[in-house]
């Protein structure tokens, strides 16, 4: 199949690589982000990227893979910061969200009303939903108004917060 590899100086490049193991899902639509950008030029020759995916089981669902699974009883877990748990040891999307297919992993359904491209803003959605349960409610400055920062601006909004973003 093909996916967007990284060569052996860190850059992608289209490759032919090896199809997962059956059951796989076919990857629909994939989002760039920073951490991706982050890992360009870094990350080890042969890495295929990618986590925010949008994908189709073979009984045609479509689906959203969970990127990180964790395992709930390690301190971090037990402490409320699932998102550092510390059996992180390895993404679940197998190779990549930017490859044609990804190995059979844990997913939520995506509503039909949701199309594939605004599918793949579930994963950092979820972190914003999740930063902003812990902000007080109120008067809130954003600094950064990028991708992330306009979905915390979105949600702030929408909570009722009064939101100064730079």
């Amino acid at each position: 199949m093909r996916a967007v590899v990284l060569d052996a100086e860190g850059e992608p490049q289209l490759a032919e690589i090896e199809t997962p193991a059956e059951p796989t899902l076919r990857v629909l639509a994939c989002g760039l982000c920073g951490s991706d950008v982050e890992k360009i030029g870094r990350a080890a020759a042969g890495a295929v990227l990618g986590h925010e995916v949008v994908a189709q089981r073979p009984d045609g669902r479509r689906v959203v893979p969970i990127h990180h699974l964790p395992c709930g009883g390690c301190e971090r877990c037990l402490a409320g910061h699932e998102s550092t748990c510390e059996a992180f040891a390895a993404a679940t999307i197998v190779p990549g969200g930017f490859a044609e297919a990804i190995a059979e992993t844990a997913a939520v359904d995506l509503p039909d009303a949701v199309d594939d491209t605004v599918g793949t803003y579930v994963e950092p959605l979820a972190c914003v939903l999740r930063g902003a349960e812990r902000l007080p409610a109120g008067r809130v400055a954003i600094v950064g108004h990028g991708f992330v920062g306009r979905l915390f601006a979105a949600v702030l909004t929408a909570r009722g917060d009064d939101v100064f973003a730079l």
